[in-house]
C-alpha cells in the first residue's frame, strides 16, 4: 500500500500518537478466526494482507462435512448441496467476539446457523492470505479407470478463493455448534470420456491453525447406486450410494473427489477410445460367429436376426464420441457405418446361402 508523505507538524503528531492508536486498535479489535481454516488477524495499522493467527484461543473440536450430489438427469439441479458442522470451543476466561472467515472455492450464497439462530454472512471475493495458499490440482481423476486426466474445463481448478465472513460471540469456555450450508458447482470434465466426470474441492489445510487437533468426518452421498467415486482421502461405503471417512486428525492436504455414472458402460472403462474400441471389437467377433453359424446351418434368418442384435448392441453402448458439440454427429456417423457394414454382410451371406 502506498501512503502519502507528511511533513512538519503532521510527522511529529503521527510519531507522538501512533503508538497509542495502535494499542487502542489492538485492545478494541475482536478475535479473528477462520472457519474451514484457522484463526485470522489484521495487522495493527490496518495495512498489509490478512494472515492466519498461530496462537488462537478458539479450539476446533469436530468438523463434519457432507456433500450431497445432485441427480444430473434433472436439468434444474446441477450443484452439490454442502453442509459443514463445526464444534467450536473458546478456551479463554474472558468473553470474546470472533469474526469468522469461511474459506471455499464456491461463490454461491452461504447460510450460517448457531443452533436455531441465523447468522448473517458476507461474501469476500478474491480472498488473499499472506501465510496460506490453496493447494490447486490441475488434473482430475477419472474414477472408473483411476487415471489422471488434464483438466480443461470450468471449475475449482482455476484456483479461485472466496471467503464468507460472519461474527460469533463466545462466553468464557463456551462451546458452540455451527452449521454452514452452501451450494457448490464444482468442476466437470467431459473430454475423452463416455460419461462426464464431476469433481469437488474442500479446503482442509487452513484448520491447522486452530488450537488442538479436531476429529474429522467426511461424507459423500451420490445420486444413486451405480456411480464410481475417487477420493484422495480414503472413503469407505456407508450405505447405498454413500461413502464416509472418520479421521482422528486433520489431513495435510485439501480434499478432492470425483465421481461418474457407470451406466451404459460395456466394460469398466470410461475412456472413449478404449471403451468404444472394445465395443466395436466385440461386435466384429459376434458378426463373424453369426456368419459361421449361418453358413453351417444354411439358414439366412440366423444372420438377419443376429445383425439386428449386433446393431442394437453397438447403438446402446457407444453413446459418446468426441464430446460436446460433436457427440451426436460422430455417434450418428458410427451407427450409420455399422448399419452399412451389417447390411453389406447380410447381402453377401444371403448370396452364399442361396447358391
Amino acid at each position: 500500500m502506498n501512503l502519502p508523505l507528511r511533513t512538519g507538524r503532521r510527522i511529529r503528531w503521527r510519531r507522538r500518537w501512533l503508538p497509542a492508536v495502535a494499542l487502542l486498535v489492538l485492545w478494541l479489535a475482536p478475535l479473528m478466526t477462520a472457519a474451514n481454516g484457522g484463526p485470522l488477524y489484521y495487522p495493527a495499522d490496518g495495512a498489509g494482507a490478512l494472515q492466519f493467527d498461530t496462537d488462537s484461543p478458539v479450539r476446533l473440536i469436530r468438523e463434519h462435512v457432507t456433500f450431497t450430489m445432485p441427480d444430473h438427469s434433472q436439468a434444474s439441479r446441477h450443484d452439490a448441496q454442502v453442509e459443514v458442522r463445526y464444534t467450536l470451543q473458546h478456551t479463554g476466561r474472558e468473553p470474546e467476539t470472533a469474526e469468522v472467515m469461511f474459506v471455499t472455492p464456491s461463490s454461491r450464497e452461504l447460510r450460517v446457523q448457531s443452533g436455531s439462530d441465523s447468522i448473517p454472512a458476507a461474501i469476500v471475493s478474491d480472498l488473499q492470505l499472506a501465510n496460506w495458499e490453496p493447494q490447486v490440482k490441475r488434473t482430475v481423476t477419472e474414477p472408473v479407470s483411476g487415471t489422471e486426466q488434464l483438466f480443461l474445463g470450468d471449475g475449482w481448478q482455476d484456483g479461485r478463493l472466496v471467503g464468507a465472513k460472519f461474527t460469533l460471540r463466545f462466553e468464557p469456555e463456551e462451546m458452540k455448534q455451527i452449521t454452514i450450508q452452501y451450494e457448490d458447482a464444482g468442476g466437470m470434465y467431459d473430454r475423452r470420456v463416455i460419461n462426464p466426470v464431476f469433481s469437488h474441492l474442500y479446503y482442509m489445510t487452513p484448520a491447522q491453525y486452530w488450537k488442538g487437533e479436531p476429529q474429522v468426518q467426511l461424507e459423500v452421498r451420490l445420486p444413486q447406486p451405480g456411480y464410481a467415486l475417487s477420493s484422495n482421502l480414503p472413503l469407505t461405503p456407508s450405505g447405498a450410494g454413500s461413502y464416509a471417512a472418520q479421521l482422528d486428525r486433520l489431513p495435510e492436504t485439501e480434499w478432492y473427489f470425483s465421481y461418474a455414472d457407470t451406466k451404459r458402460l460395456f466394460v469398466p472403462i470410461n475412456l472413449q477410445t478404449v471403451h468404444n474400441s472394445a465395443v466395436l471389437g466385440v461386435a466384429f467377433v459376434l458378426l463373424a460367429l453369426l456368419a459361421g453359424l449361418t453358413l453351417y446351418f444354411r439358414r439366412e434368418w440366423i444372420f438377419a436376426a443376429g445383425i439386428v442384435g449386433v446393431f442394437a448392441f453397438v447403438a446402446y453402448f457407444i453413446t459418446n464420441i468426441g464430446g460436446y458439440p460433436f457427440r451426436g454427429i460422430f455417434v450418428g456417423f458410427v451407427d450409420t457405418a455399422v448399419a452399412a457394414v451389417l447390411l453389406a454382410g447380410y447381402l453377401i451371406i444371403r448370396k452364399r446361402v442361396r447358391r
